[in-house]
């Protein structure tokens, strides 16, 4: 059996661990969904296999900012 304050500690480590996954999941998305972007982009040939990876480098750079 879970005394009160174990039990309320457990559901306060879980909503915290669930708000971090919450928030690192976002980055996550983005990410994918550029990446389909520039892939639809690739196979229409609205734009160069070079300018893809410029443009992948160049978010890499941006994200890797906004985390420090």
């Amino acid at each position: 059996m879970f005394n009160s304050s174990s039990k309320q500690h457990s559901e306060v480590a879980f909503q915290t661990s669930s708000q971090k996954q919450k928030s690192e999941s976002k980055p996550l998305r983005e990410n994918i969904l550029i990446l389909i972007l520039l892939k639809w982009k690739l196979l229409k040939n609205e734009i160069q296999g070079t300018e893809v990876l410029s443009l992948i480098k160049l978010h890499s750079r941006n994200i890797g900012t906004q985390e420090t």
